[in-house]
């Protein structure tokens, strides 16, 4: 897939659930026999979602309830997720993926943002070479100048395809959505493995935008 598609930039997504648009996504770009990881799987809706759709997944998490909870579910459908329970950041990927996904995993605070922008090169290097990492972040000022900066440094690995802000929203007593958070969806493919990077080290941004960033 080349080329970049910012959907919402004039009409953001006011959801309970967040994940349609990403589903979309998922089936238009499955491929027989593709592997995805699902890092912070939580109790498995992505996880989930991806295997239904033919991907073989492995799913983490460092809850040991919530990877008992999709393994019922595991066994019940018979799909094919492997669930771990591991520590995010020592969690070592073997092999490359089609498909890494990060939910709300992290926020990019200045006190935690080097260790997570290292995290972001060492998953990102398991891509396989048309992989696509996708990740789901709180936006606020601090976050999307660092994903900014960081994408900057890695325009030769990674290239934006999809980008989609969604105001979060929970249901209240009338069975109205209210505004919870604002979030930001990032879809990014490699470009060229040759630009795999494992230095967390960040470059000064260059001519680069993103229009929701």
């Amino acid at each position: 897939m080349s080329g970049y598609h910012s959907p919402s930039c004039n009409s953001p997504v006011m959801s309970e659930d967040a994940y349609p648009i990403f589903e979309a996504f998922v089936v238009t770009h499955t491929r027989p026999g593709a592997l995805a990881l699902d890092i912070g799987c939580g109790q498995g809706k992505v996880a989930l979602m991806l295997a239904r759709h033919g991907y073989a997944v492995v799913a983490v998490d460092h809850s040991a309830t919530a990877v008992e909870q999709i393994t019922r579910q595991i066994q019940e459908e018979g799909i094919c997720i492997d669930a771990l329970v591991a520590d995010y950041f020592d969690f070592e990927p073997q092999g490359e993926f089609d498909i890494i996904v990060l939910d709300t995993l992290f926020y990019l605070h200045k006190n935690d943002r080097k260790g997570e922008i290292a995290f972001l090169n060492r998953l990102s290097n398991h891509l396989s070479e048309t992989g696509y990492l996708c990740f789901f972040v709180h936006r606020t000022p601090d976050t999307t100048s660092a994903i900014r900066e960081w994408l900057n440094a890695r325009s030769n690995h990674l290239s934006p395809v999809l980008e989609q802000e969604m105001r979060m929203g929970a249901r209240n007593s009338d069975d109205d959505i209210q505004p919870t958070a604002q979030m930001l969806m990032l879809v990014l493919q490699v470009v060229s493995p040759r630009g795999r990077m494992p230095s967390p080290t960040i470059s000064p941004p260059s001519e680069f935008h993103f229009p929701l960033l």
